[in-house]
């Protein structure tokens, strides 16, 4: 039992029992008429756990305790505001309880984010109090980023982690939760301290690779804005000197490690770099090679007569191209090269030549009716290869 582990395991027991008979009450006119009580008692929780992950114990032991009295919290906050919403009769107490075990949870992950539980769900009543907070100042927010002259796509995407969640119906976990929460401040604090920030554009890119805004949508925008300035310069020396100017910026950079959007994706910082020193190793190939004709015209000559009908879509295309690279089948340095193969080397149903740009653009844009007919195609392979297994073993 945990309560073992507790050398105050009597006084936490007691703790316990205290909130649950309050959560039974919670419907009740004379629901916790007693708010010092109520107070002292959160104060005491705060104070045990506190002083458990100060004391000698193991980290499992820490993480352990702290679970369960935030499980016991997040239990009351549903119960009693799933209460408060059902009942007709308004309990202003209910109201102030409520929001004083908000706070306690707050409280907490500040104090124990360490053996804190950040992939448990996010109390409604805690998801809604932030969609409160972000519906109130997201207009603003945009405001003023536009009043700082940052480019109109940047702002869309520095706003779609905020415009999403307040779309979102789903509940979310504490660790998306808390980084929505930090994300919200520190675009407040960059547009209160504007007189810091020369360059509102880059300064605001440079805050959101920091703090790990690993989202599909700030990739795509990393990806497109890296292009659009490598395509418009005239020859292959001022494409790498662009380059060399962004890895620089890169490496001044401090990430923050910790932070993450999205807790399954690699870190926006590494994958930046790893963009960007894939670009230079593609155009140092392309500078140093003593060819007179490009890689890309060879081999059009090559295969100009041999293209490869296939019934994929341009953007069914895209997306197993972006798959070959995610799954490391092949190097993200020969992206490019595989997209050239591609749409020199193959040719559709509908479409004779298949254009290079579109190709490009199909693997960091994906839509969701050709990410569903390739996931089709992908089980119907499986199911074939299931056929050869059996053929295999029962020929």
């Amino acid at each position: 039992m945990l309560y073992s582990l507790n050398p105050n395991s009597i006084r936490m027991k007691t703790q316990i029992t205290y909130f649950e008979t309050l959560l039974a009450k919670a419907g009740n006119p004379d629901f916790c008429t007693n708010l010092i009580k109520f107070r002292t008692e959160i104060v005491s929780v705060k104070k045990s756990v506190l002083n458990y992950v100060n004391f000698h114990h193991t980290n499992k032991e820490k993480r352990s305790f702290v679970r369960l009295h935030l499980n016991s919290i997040i239990l009351i906050i549903n119960h009693l505001d799933a209460n408060i919403r059902r009942s007709e009769y308004v309990n202003n107490m209910a109201f102030i309880v409520l929001l004083e075990l908000k706070d306690l949870i707050l409280n907490l992950e500040t104090e124990t984010q360490k053996w804190f539980d950040y992939n448990w769900y996010t109390p409604f009543a805690m998801q809604q109090d932030l969609k409160e907070s972000f519906k109130l100042s997201q207009s603003d927010i945009e405001k003023q980023l536009k009043v700082m002259k940052i480019q109109p796509d940047l702002i869309r995407v520095a706003l779609a982690p905020i415009a999403f969640f307040q779309d979102r119906h789903n509940p979310i976990r504490f660790h998306r939760y808390f980084y929505l929460k930090r994300y919200h401040e520190y675009l407040m604090n960059f547009i209160r301290f504007r007189e810091f920030y020369p360059n509102p554009s880059l300064d605001l890119t440079k805050l959101m690779i920091s703090i790990n805004l690993n989202s599909d949508f700030f990739q795509k925008y990393l990806v497109n804005y890296l292009n659009r300035q490598i395509e418009s310069c005239p020859d292959i020396q001022n494409k790498l000197h662009i380059l060399y100017t962004f890895r620089e910026y890169t490496q001044e950079l401090i990430p923050n490690k910790k932070s993450a959007y999205n807790q399954d994706k690699s870190h926006i910082h590494a994958y930046l770099k790893e963009l960007i020193n894939a670009r230079i190793k593609h155009f140092r190939k392309v500078q140093t090679s003593t060819k007179h004709a490009s890689a890309e015209s060879q081999a059009a000559v090559e295969i100009q007569l041999k293209k490869i009908k296939t019934s994929l879509k341009v953007s069914q295309m895209g997306i197993l191209c972006r798959l070959f690279v995610d799954e490391k089948i092949i190097d993200l340095s020969n992206r490019s090269d595989l997209i050239n193969l591609i749409s020199l080397g193959f040719k559709s149903e509908n479409t004779a030549e298949i254009s290079r740009a579109n190709l490009r653009n199909k693997v960091y844009s994906t839509d969701k009716k050709s990410l569903l007919e390739v996931k089709k195609l992908l089980i119907a392979m499986a199911n074939r290869i299931d056929e050869y297994i059996y053929t295999l073993n029962y020929s």
